[in-house]
């Protein structure tokens, strides 16, 4: 492209400047390393820029799909506007990296390019889930358990309940030891809530395994049993 540009004293008159302008493409932007337990997810946010005075159109590309995923994969950007791109990470090793490139084109704008790259570690806890019910009711809450390995996982799911009366929470899995789970595939866990009283219960749902060389893993999930009046 080319422009002009000018500057002007009352004294020594006008400098004038003929402009060829030539875009570069930018550099790939290196991401921070992303750590995530695994059979969790995490996210970091992207920042894309539109620098022309015109609504462009976004498309994505993600070379390691497995581990990878962007949210939105495609859309549009206002002019002169910035958009946040969700890419997430969900790890299907413990130890190793996994590592991708990530591309947004616009035929109007260009390219932006990433490098990104994770690790997962051991199973950690995961966020309480709330389950309600009137009180001399029964609730039946299911927890999905995705397997985030790339082979079968051989399971066993117990339940460790702390409630103040027995039998509040309960387990309705016809087998809860030695389950096969595909791989990357998700077992629903069927937990029955039904409140004696009106208390805050809780419990804690367990998933285990052990992997050839490799420690047990132990993934837990948290319940909050919440009763109500009717």
């Amino acid at each position: 492209e080319s422009g002009s540009i000018s500057f002007f004293n009352a004294e020594v008159g006008e400098f004038w400047y003929r402009l060829h302008l030539t875009a570069d493409r930018p550099e790939p932007t290196a991401l921070p390393t992303m750590e995530c337990p695994v059979g969790q997810r995490t996210t970091h946010m992207l920042q894309i820029e539109n620098p022309v005075d015109e609504e462009i159109r976004v498309s994505s590309s993600v070379t390691q799909l497995h581990n990878f995923v962007l949210r939105p994969a495609n859309f549009t950007i206002a002019p002169f506007s910035t958009t946040e791109v969700a890419l997430d990470y969900i790890p299907s090793s413990i130890g190793h990296t996994d590592a991708a490139v990530i591309r947004f084109v616009s035929s109007v704008a260009g390219e932006w390019v990433f490098h990104t790259q994770g690790i997962g570690s051991a199973p950690s806890e995961a966020p309480p889930v709330e389950v309600t019910c009137p009180v001399g009711r029964m609730r039946i809450h299911n927890f999905p358990f995705r397997n985030p390995f790339p082979d079968p996982l051989r399971v066993s799911v117990t339940l460790r309940d702390t409630a103040t009366h027995p039998g509040t929470f309960e387990l309705r899995l016809k087998k809860p030891s030695d389950v096969v789970v595909a791989a990357s595939t998700t077992l629903s866990i069927p937990l029955v809530y039904t409140p004696h009283a009106v208390a805050d219960d809780s419990a804690v749902v367990c998933v285990e395994t052990s992997r050839a060389n490799m420690a047990k893993l132990v993934w837990t999930f948290p319940i909050k049993g919440i009763a109500e009046v009717l």
